[in-house]
């Protein structure tokens, strides 16, 4: 489904005459996820990994996204000038920077991967990234943090790596009101999902591009559930055991009797 909307186009990762081309991409997409996932709890020791594999998964996975990526520019183009009556001025450079950055968006929607106050609910206790981390491009400060009892302001130098934690984020403090750590949907009756510390797709200039599309496809999904099915049923014998790659998920996977 995610392949649908940021290609236009399934990778068929359910069928069972999948292309060999297909095949590759899912595999390249899994690897990559793993090995970004990997990198991220080495720090700097990940300069010592080999690159060879991520690199070559990396060069097969924009190749294949690049058409589909030339296509959205190209359509684009075409419906400005149907707009504005007059064929754009070419500009070689700037339409390959567009292509370029379309696909670094696509990527990053595929690489996120696969009610709405149960929605809510379950993306703060269980957010699909629990980590996340930036590089500081220029000396800066955290405003509190610092000092014996957290009140003081933090230095951060240019090139620091400031990691922070969605899944504790989510859990501490009061925010969300009496016992966060509960599953409680009916909390968001007095919440709203714009309040600051609710960043299971992050915030600022550097949110998740795929957003809106999650909660369509959630809200979606989880409402035409209730419409089409008289009971659900849980039919895990399991334990929620966690499991981290590019994002969180359950170990044992999640079975769900439909009825």
């Amino acid at each position: 489904m995610q392949a649908q909307f940021s290609l236009g186009e399934s990778v068929d990762a359910q069928s069972f005459n999948q292309s060999e081309e297909k095949k590759q991409f899912v595999e390249d997409l899994l690897f990559l996820k793993k090995r970004i996932v990997q990198d991220g709890f080495r720090g700097p020791l990940r300069h010592f990994s080999p690159k060879g594999s991520f690199l070559r998964s990396c060069r097969r996975a924009r190749e294949y996204v690049t058409p589909y990526a030339m296509r959205q520019v190209e359509q684009q183009i075409s419906n400005q000038e149907k707009n504005d009556g007059i064929p754009p001025t070419p500009d070689h450079n700037k339409r390959d920077k567009e292509i370029s950055q379309c696909t670094d968006q696509d990527l990053s929607i595929l690489l996120a991967n696969d009610s709405i106050s149960t929605t809510l609910s379950a993306m703060r206790l269980f957010p699909a990234a629990v980590l996340n981390a930036r590089v500081a491009n220029k000396h800066s400060t955290l405003p509190t943090g610092g000092g014996a009892d957290g009140s003081l302001p933090v230095l951060v130098r240019k090139g620091d790596i400031v990691v922070f934690s969605t899944w504790a984020r989510h859990r501490l403090g009061k925010d969300f009101g009496e016992n966060p750590d509960k599953f409680y949907p009916e909390r968001w009756e007095n919440l709203s999902p714009e309040m600051p510390g609710f960043i299971p797709f992050n915030k600022g200039p550097r949110i998740c591009p795929g957003q809106q599309y999650a909660l369509v496809v959630l809200t979606y999904i989880v409402t035409r559930v209730f419409q089409t099915f008289s009971a659900v049923s849980d039919y895990n014998t399991k334990e929620w055991t966690e499991r981290i790659s590019m994002t969180l998920e359950n170990e044992n996977g999640v079975l769900v009797g439909l009825e």
